[in-house]
């Protein structure tokens, strides 16, 4: 549950709701001009965000990429999220088949073949346009959210994907619910290209030691369904394609925790593949390289046992959903 909204929670709530209703009511291109001008200025004003954005690049590229390109990437990465926030408003329309000369949709027999399947994407491009339009084309989803701490932003947000036809669920509790949607012929959507605090196995991101959620391969796994990686890219005419990749089937082999690792591990990969082809809206601010000290200790206790699976399963996913 979200927590108590102070005064200033109220105030910045307003804020939201205000750029949220001029967003709605500017013509697209002026919205995401607007965005623009509030990436470049958080860019500008937040050190913090180009100080883990160089970090991350030199892990990810080291010095085969220029400096003069990092900067352009990490440039574009904010300019990014001023047009997901200018382009939020639309969700409702996009549900409804609207906006349709701006989006292209690769793959989606795929997807379709498939259903109900694990979606698998990254916070990469706009994000949150992706699920309503993927249930424009008769994919019904459900994706995994952390609640805001301003419950009024909280709920605003949470109301305003439910509009998008996307079903919100909180992460208390998540695989198991995700479980029972799937039954029930929804696909569960993740975003699962960021450190996790809990849940998360030893894999390679852009060949470096990173740790990745366990989510998307333990629920496929759990229901013999394959993963499906999706992106939505912009051009540079602001003209959006929706791509399904090839489905990514699960490894089976009776040996939990090898068998874990390498479909989150081919997870992970896809998602790398996605982010390689327009580096510029990829969310670089998030400190996805990050040690987990206690994630660490935690893998070489299993690792001792590994005879545990069954209690093994168990303890991951009571972790994930934590």
């Amino acid at each position: 549950m979200a927590k108590k909204s102070s005064p200033f929670s109220i105030f910045f709530y307003g804020v939201v709701l205000f750029f949220f209703q001029l967003t709605r009511l500017l013509p697209l291109s002026l919205s995401r001009k607007f965005g623009i001008f509030l990436g470049d200025l958080a860019f500008f004003i937040i050190p913090r965000l180009k100080k883990i954005g160089m970090a991350n690049l030199a892990i990810a590229y080291g010095d085969e990429m220029p400096l003069k390109e990092k900067k352009r990437i990490l440039r574009g990465a904010a300019r990014n999220l001023g047009i997901i926030a200018a382009e939020f408003s639309r969700i409702p329309s996009i549900a409804k088949g609207g906006l349709k000369n701006m989006i292209s949709v690769e793959g989606i027999e795929e997807a379709l073949s498939h259903k109900p399947a694990v979606l698998l994407a990254a916070h990469h491009s706009n994000w949150e346009w992706m699920l309503p339009v993927a249930y424009d084309l008769g994919l019904r989803t459900a994706v995994i959210v952390n609640p805001f701490r301003n419950a009024f932003l909280d709920h605003f947000v949470n109301q305003h994907r439910l509009s998008g036809g996307t079903i919100t669920v909180r992460k208390q509790g998540a695989v198991q619910e995700m479980e029972n949607l799937f039954k029930n012929g929804v696909s569960p959507s993740m975003l699962g290209d960021q450190s996790p605090r809990n849940g998360g196995v030893p894999i390679k991101f852009f060949g470096s030691p990173a740790w990745a959620s366990i989510g998307p391969a333990m629920i496929a796994m759990k229901t013999d369904s394959p993963v499906i990686p999706a992106s939505m890219a912009r051009d540079n005419k602001g003209h959006y394609t929706l791509k399904f990749f090839p489905a990514i089937h699960m490894r089976n082999s009776g040996q939990y925790l090898e068998d874990l690792v390498f479909n989150t591990q081919r997870c992970q990969d896809a998602l790398e593949t996605i982010i390689r082809a327009h580096p510029e809206q990829w969310l670089w601010f998030h400190q996805r390289w990050r040690k987990r000290e206690r994630l660490e200790k935690e893998w070489a206790f299993r690792l001792e046992k590994p005879s545990q699976d069954s209690d093994t399963v168990q303890s991951l996913k009571d972790q994930e959903s934590a």
